[in-house]
């Protein structure tokens, strides 16, 4: 099977429905495993990026930065049950750093990648990306 990639990061309401619609693919356990909230809010300031990956023309996963300071941004990925295992995490973070070095407002800020310690597939992910370990809730820092 084919699989097609659309991009799409403007901070819509398209893709916050279709945030949700990935969010929903968790299970209760899941969404406390990876801090994901039933009660997103409809937007936020604090949004700096969020992009959704689609995969034939159905929400997959998706990539979001929430700006914290003046220069640092929280990274947030988050990767639909059915479409795990697959590398989408990689290509949204792969997007994503490209968008950060072509942006002014980005390039200058450092990323912190906060993940549940249990959560081994997401801390080697972030590692593979340059960000270490600062302490021991596993907040992995980048630049």
């Amino acid at each position: 099977m084919r699989r097609t990639y659309k991009r799409a990061f403007k901070p819509t309401n398209k893709l916050l429905n279709d945030i949700r619609i990935v969010d929903k693919t968790l299970t209760k356990e899941e969404k406390v495993f990876l801090s994901v909230d039933d009660d997103r809010p409809e937007d936020s300031d604090d949004i700096i990026y969020r992009e959704v990956l689609y995969i034939d023309k159905k929400p997959a996963a998706y990539c979001e930065l929430y700006d914290e300071t003046l220069n640092r941004a929280w990274v947030a990925i988050c990767v639909g049950s059915e479409y795990r295992g697959m590398d989408y995490s990689t290509i949204l973070l792969d997007r994503m750093f490209k968008t950060v070095e072509d942006d002014e407002f980005l390039k200058d800020k450092r990323f912190i990648w906060l993940v549940n310690r249990e959560n081994s597939k997401s801390i080697s992910l972030a590692k593979r990306y340059g960000f270490k370990t600062t302490d021991k809730y596993k907040r992995l820092k980048y630049r």
